[in-house]
């Protein structure tokens, strides 16, 4: 997704830590530190999962296996958190698809 995950004005959050993001961390939980201390933000990218693939797919074994229930959850708690605790009141934020 970035060219850049070590850009200075980014920080790269995922759950996968093979992927080596900045911070390690599932978005359905309440933000750390390490990403509230530098909030707000004025833009927000998120690419969350959006396809439900059977557990033994090659889209599994790559990104983890979600059901559909599990991705609206995702998508709506990570939302909320965005919302309520590190978007700047009138920024941008927008869902990748």
């Amino acid at each position: 997704m970035w060219l850049d995950k070590n850009h200075p004005d980014c920080v790269y959050v995922d759950v996968r830590p093979e992927v080596n993001p900045t911070v390690v961390h599932d978005t359905r939980l309440p933000f750390p530190a390490s990403i509230t201390d530098r909030a707000p933000y004025d833009l927000i990218n998120f690419d969350p999962p959006h396809m439900c693939c059977g557990p033994e797919s090659d889209m599994a074994t790559r990104y983890g296996h979600h059901t559909s229930e599990e991705i609206r959850q995702i998508v709506r708690l990570t939302a909320e958190n965005a919302h309520s605790r590190i978007a700047r009141q009138y920024g941008d934020e927008f869902q990748m698809e």
